[in-house]
């Protein structure tokens, strides 16, 4: 069979070319949610071409999500939608080609159909019904070969293979589709057992995916349902294998997942702090300042889009009537407080921040893309404390990051962010100031947590081996001792190839280091063996206690990994990350290291950052080490298997 749809002359070339279309779709994407996103979003705009005739009942959706031990995770999304007929599901797998555009339009006219989920694909399947004719479809090994031309091109059957839940499931479909995916060693994510908090019992873990679905796929509607959409019941359901299945509903018309309705999680939905500045504004002057000065842990406010663009003068001609064609509304929330969002990630139970600090695109209804970040009014860290939402109708985004390509529509929503941030700063009065820290005066106290850290600590032992006197004598535990600790195995000549110009001066990243050839060419201890690393002048350096606190940066948009050179920390304690992935490169596994004592490679979901991590903690036992000493040899153990089981 013909899968990809091309023809018989020349076909060895056509389907290299087809190999490398689908190689470059897969790198346009970037996030986890992305098989998710696609899957979803494919399911509910079948259910919205329906026809008034077919439409006589709710529009429905299921999701399965298997996170069996000892089997390959999945999801599978089934709707009742317009379903295909045999010659559309063929075509399905044909690059560019979108069912949805075919048969009327899609949600945020991406346009790629179901082709990024077939290129990351290693088994994947497809039931759908129309005019009572089933196809069926199973495709495997598609990832493999997109990215290693040696190996086979994928298998096809005709036959729809999935686990036995899933197929029970697909058996009842009268008219729609279901499609079934399977995460796999190559795909993002691999597994579903770091998404979201799976440690409170099967209905808490359910619960957490249908609000992590919510925050990252189109299932979180953000506005009310227009004429053209239908009523969706949403059915969803974990598989946890043996140790059993649960179900719930929800219908998608808001989020209160406490009351089985499904939307955009916004802020003042979720943790429920604040106030509408519409409130503030509503009370009478003299009684503002005395019932909500310094009282409010938020303020937020939705505007009409005109009642914002009729406001801006700074709008040019062509962004004006850009905004005017598609912008409908703008939210925003503003908080003096950093833990609202985390408050906010804990409620949802999401391992990553999905509702952050930023501007988060709506289109036609559903939430697009990862966060952009707010171009900021002024250096204040305040601006970067606002969660705005600006929903759109009708506007085409880019292929994968779901982001604006046109840069003029991209420096509108700059201008309207910036005014949504101005405008809700004019309420920062009414905002709550962080309480100071209590002052602990128990001094004894302090010195027996020091003198307690100190009994448990390799460094004195470290620099005892290396001659010189240790900055401290404890393990650090902030990062002004992991900076200090640094500071000292330079001057001890213990790490040649790294030099030091600057500390701070910058205010998004801590320093800047000369990576010297002896570095990128180290042999010996702490040596590198492969080549692929160079030298580097006035790189970009990032201290850490643990390698977590920069993926929070990521997440809140503080720090950009392509902007990075090098990170030191002092412990990388879960090398399964919330974003991207940690590959070891110290002990069993050194013949990995790119530069001396670099402990591990850090990649992004799309592979195309690779951030050098050096890890302290690994240091000084491979030193200690090196030096013969037991216990050295005894933390490199532990370590090697702490993350050789977090590879598994």
């Amino acid at each position: 069979m013909d899968i990809f749809g091309v023809g018989s002359l020349d076909r060895k070339y056509q389907t290299e070319l087809i190999r490398k279309h689908l190689l470059n779709l897969t790198t346009s994407y970037s996030d986890e949610s992305d098989v998710f996103t696609e899957l979803i979003q494919n399911a509910i705009d079948a259910i919205n071409l329906r026809s008034a005739s077919q439409a006589t009942d709710r529009g429905e959706l299921t999701l399965l999500i298997g996170r069996r031990k000892g089997h390959d995770h999945y999801i599978y999304v089934q709707d009742n939608g317009v379903g295909m007929a045999p010659d559309l599901v063929d075509k399905v797998f044909i690059p560019g080609f979108s069912a949805g555009k075919s048969q009327g339009r899609s949600i945020g006219y991406k346009g790629v159909g179901m082709s990024y989920v077939v290129a990351v694909s290693n088994n994947m399947s497809i039931r759908s019904i129309q005019n009572k004719i089933a196809s069926e479809r199973t495709i495997k090994y598609t990832h493999d070969w997109v990215v290693d031309s040696e190996k086979s091109e994928p298998i096809v059957a005709d036959t729809f293979q999935a686990p036995q839940r899933v197929r029970d499931l697909a058996s009842e479909i009268e008219c729609g589709t279901g499609v079934y995916f399977a995460f796999h060693a190559g795909s993002t994510p691999r597994s579903l057992d770091h998404t979201v908090v799976v440690t409170q019992g099967i209905q808490k873990e359910l619960t957490y995916w249908a609000g992590y679905l919510c925050a990252k796929t189109a299932l979180g509607l953000a506005e009310p349902a227009s004429e053209h959409e239908t009523s969706i019941r949403v059915r969803m359901i974990l598989d946890l294998g043996e140790e059993g299945t649960h179900e719930a509903s929800f219908d998608r018309e808001g989020f209160s997942i406490s009351k089985g309705k499904l939307g955009y999680p916004f802020p003042e939905s979720v943790f429920r702090v604040g106030v509408d500045t519409d409130t503030i504004d509503a009370t009478p002057e003299g009684q503002r300042h005395v019932q909500h000065g310094r009282r409010q842990q938020a303020v937020y406010h939705r505007w009409a889009a005109p009642d914002l663009i009729n406001d801006m003068e700074n709008l040019d001609i062509e962004e004006r009537a850009g905004l005017s064609t598609h912008l409908r509304w703008v939210t925003g929330y503003l908080s003096y407080s950093t833990g609202v969002m985390q408050e906010i990630r804990k409620q949802l139970g999401t391992r990553a921040q999905v509702v952050r600090y930023g501007a988060r695109l709506v289109v036609d209804g559903a939430p697009q893309g990862r966060p952009l970040e707010l171009a900021l009014t002024s250096d204040q860290g305040l601006d970067r404390q606002t969660h705005i939402v600006l929903g759109f109708s009708d506007l085409e985004l880019d292929t994968g990051r779901k982001f604006v390509s046109d840069e003029r529509t991209l420096s509108a929503i700059n201008k309207v962010t910036q005014r949504v941030v101005t405008r809700l700063k004019d309420y920062r009065w009414a905002l709550k100031v962080k309480d100071a820290e209590p002052i602990d005066a128990n001094l004894a106290d302090w010195v027996n947590t020091i003198m307690s850290r100190a009994g448990n600590s390799q460094i004195p032992e470290l620099f005892t081996h290396l001659k010189s006197i240790p900055p401290a004598r404890v393990d650090p535990g902030s990062e002004q001792e992991v900076i200090a600790l640094w500071t000292a195995l330079l001057t001890t000549g213990s790490l040649p190839g790294y030099a030091m110009k600057a500390i701070s001066g910058f205010n998004r990243y801590d320093a800047l280091i000369d990576i010297t050839t002896e570095a990128a060419n180290a042999v010996g201890m702490l040596g590198s063996l492969r080549t692929d690393y160079r030298s580097k002048s006035n790189a970009v350096l990032e201290f850490k206690l643990s390698f977590d606190d920069l993926i929070t940066d990521f997440e809140n948009n503080k720090k950009i990994p392509r902007e990075m050179d090098l990170v030191v920390c002092w412990d990388c304690p879960d090398i399964n990350m919330r974003i991207g992935r940690l590959r070891p490169t110290y002990g069993d596994w050194s013949h990995e290291r790119p530069l001396r004592a670099v402990s591990y490679i850090w990649y992004d979901d799309a592979n195309s950052v690779k951030l050098p991590v050096i890890a302290l903690k690994n240091v000084v036992a491979e030193i200690l080490n090196e030096n013969g000493s037991k216990t050295g040899a005894a933390i490199l153990a532990i370590l090697q298997n702490r993350d050789s089981d977090k590879l598994k």
